[in-house]
């Protein structure tokens, strides 16, 4: 071999190994893409910091604050599975990990598992006596366990930590509004918004003990203030119109309605409280509307459907009105007949013999006669009819109502946020 080809071999040899080093050398390890995760949390762009922490972890899986605080973004994010999973690899790594400990507390707490969430956060107190989240979680479930005293005791623990922090006061209003102790919940509500003065949560609840003590025009006044702080609060918007119903203001009852429905069209109550209002003004067309739209929503509710019937029967035909009547009776009929032991085909007779065509009713075994909508032909709006409970051919309706969707989950750890609190959902406590 010449000397120019060993030359050159040893240098490809060199290259080989001195390349990836001087290529990477100036290159991020996972410190810098947790401190940018960091810095986009702070900045309230959580997608872009959940990257920076997905790629922290990625090049070192046991970088336990990077998959803590992606756990934390799982949960405000309503992804519970996820950011159980990084807590468990976090404490797989580190068991006496304190802030994940506190967070599966959290955690528990959000699927209604009250012991699990006792355990945990008692174990996190155990490791670290002042953990702030860990006295709230614990708190809070001895809250929804109607252990009172344990969890007012828990909850000024976690006041020590968190002195200004408008999530524990409100909590611990909670607590004495569960005890109906109005006068103490106040206290501890007005504490929650001289700290935090626009905690709608807070202000809303507050409103509710001055109605319990009978003071109307305050509650009312709160009342205002909670559904203008956070309008996209349905819960805040149906005490206010509750209200306006109570001292029947149907005006200002509709147009907070209204305001729910364009936050959540399918919100079904809404629907049918305002198509009550309509009705009573006579404005049967709007009524309808509403009718109709929360017939989608609750389908098997027949007083939605007696009402749909009682304002379109004016606008039938005398041939459909006939065609309804006839409906009608044929039910009765038929639940009449209907023995309690089994349900029989309509109009066989009752020890089971066969019908022969000279006996039998041909109005009780004639299917029911379905309406269509003739209103592109003669005017005429269609008529949707309920499936008769007596037929056992009748079809089952296509659909259930909507479940309520999930509120959303801010969760309880080492990352600060400043979301306020609403409801009964667990408030973000900072560091």
């Amino acid at each position: 071999m010449s000397l120019q080809t060993r030359l050159f071999l040893w240098l490809l040899i060199l290259g080989s190994i001195l390349t990836p080093a001087f290529l990477f050398a100036d290159m991020p390890d996972n410190q810098y893409y947790l401190d940018k995760g960091n810095l986009y949390v702070k900045a309230g762009r959580i997608q872009t910091a959940i990257q920076y922490y997905q790629e922290a972890v990625e090049r070192n899986p046991y970088n336990v604050e990077a998959r803590n605080n992606l756990g934390e973004l799982y949960a405000k994010e309503n992804l519970i599975d996820e950011a159980m999973e990084q807590f468990d690899k976090v404490l797989a790594v580190q068991p006496n990990y304190v802030s994940a400990l506190a967070n599966k507390a959290y955690l528990y707490l959000q699927k209604h598992m009250y012991e699990q969430a006792i355990l945990y956060a008692k174990k996190a107190i155990r490791i670290d006596p002042d953990c702030g989240p860990a006295h709230f979680n614990l708190g809070t479930a001895y809250l929804s366990l109607n252990r009172f005293t344990d969890s007012v005791a828990e909850l000024k623990m976690a006041i020590r930590s968190y002195k200004d922090t408008a999530p524990v006061y409100e909590k611990l209003g909670d607590v004495y509004q569960a005890q109906e102790r109005h006068e103490e919940a106040m206290a501890y509500y007005r504490q929650a918004l001289d700290v935090d003065p626009l905690d709608a949560g807070a202000r809303g609840k507050l409103g509710e003990s001055y109605l319990a003590l009978g003071d109307e025009g305050k509650a009312v006044e709160q009342f205002k203030y909670s559904a203008d702080l956070a309008p996209g609060d349905i819960a805040a918007q149906y005490r206010l119109a509750e209200h306006y119903e109570d001292i029947r203001d149907w005006d200002k009852a509709q147009r907070i309605y209204l305001i729910i429905l364009s936050i959540k069209p399918e919100e079904g109550k809404a629907h049918k409280q305002i198509a009550l209002i309509y009705e009573r003004d006579e404005r049967y067309g709007l009524a309808l509307y509403h009718w109709q739209k929360y017939a989608e929503i609750n389908p098997t509710d027949q007083d939605a459907i007696q009402h749909i019937q009682a304002i379109r029967k004016p606008l039938l035909s005398k041939k459909q009105i006939d065609q309804l009547a006839a409906e009608q009776k044929l039910k009765e009929v038929s639940q009449q007949a209907t023995p309690t032991s089994s349900i029989p085909v309509i109009g066989a007779p009752a020890n089971g013999s066969e019908l022969n065509s000279s006996d039998s009713n041909p109005g009780a075994s004639a299917t029911v006669p379905t309406v269509t909508d003739n209103s592109s032909t003669q005017g005429q709006p269609a008529v949707v009819m309920p499936a008769d409970s007596g037929n056992s051919n009748a079809p089952a309706p296509s659909s259930a109502p909507p479940s309520a969707p999930s509120s959303g989950l801010v969760p309880v750890g080492d990352i600060a946020t400043t979301t306020p609190s609403q409801g009964n959902d667990i408030p973000s406590l900072p560091k």
